[in-house]
């Protein structure tokens, strides 16, 4: 497949999963709960609040010394609107298991996302970019460093958007790196080793 191709599939598949986690109306993914937070502060658009605090982050990983690829900067750039465009086509579910099927089909939608792009060998997205930042300097397994990096996301998230935190905001930030690590694992894909090429 070619990698161009592969990353825009990729980002479609990473919208979808935040896209079912947002209209679970159980909560949001950590990082969704922070750009939501802004959004409500700053009355800026999902969209463009999304693409913000991608570029701070990619900042922060550059300023870690990380490579950054075409994928880095189109996840950044264009993920938030990709969301926006996602949630336009998705129902939102009344029954209580439909929801909660949301979530868990949404973060291994988001998983099979990350694995889409890993591999198109174009760049790390920026939550992963600076997940593998900071694992390096640290030694922290993939769970640990989800753990701490969702929950900082969920604490910056509540001062905006607490509407938004809910039953999928808790589960994810403990769980999304056990998911993303047994993910991998069944799906066979080691992301340290995928040779990438970077812009800088």
């Amino acid at each position: 497949m070619n990698k161009l191709i592969k990353l825009l599939l990729g980002q479609i598949v990473i919208a979808t999963g935040i896209a079912l986690v947002i209209n679970s109306n159980l909560g949001a993914f950590p990082i969704t709960l922070t750009n939501l937070s802004l959004s409500n502060i700053t009355g800026l658009s999902f969209g463009f609040c999304s693409m913000l605090v991608e570029l701070i982050i990619i900042s922060i990983c550059i300023s870690l010394k990380a490579k950054i690829g075409i994928a880095t900067l189109f996840n950044g750039i264009f993920g938030g609107y990709f969301i926006d465009f996602v949630l336009l086509f998705l129902p939102t579910p009344d029954i209580f298991i439909l929801r909660l099927i949301y979530v868990l089909l949404g973060a291994v939608i988001l998983v099979l996302g990350f694995y889409l792009q890993g591999s198109a060998g174009l760049g790390k997205t920026s939550s992963n970019l600076i997940t593998a930042c900071i694992r390096r300097k640290t030694g922290f397994s993939i769970t640990k460093m989800k753990l701490i990096q969702e929950t900082c996301f969920t604490l910056f998230g509540l001062l905006g958007a607490s509407s938004n935190f809910g039953l999928a905001t808790i589960v994810l930030s403990l769980g999304f790196g056990y998911i993303m690590d047994k993910c991998y694992k069944i799906i066979k894909y080691d992301p340290t080793k995928v040779n990438h090429k970077y812009l800088f």
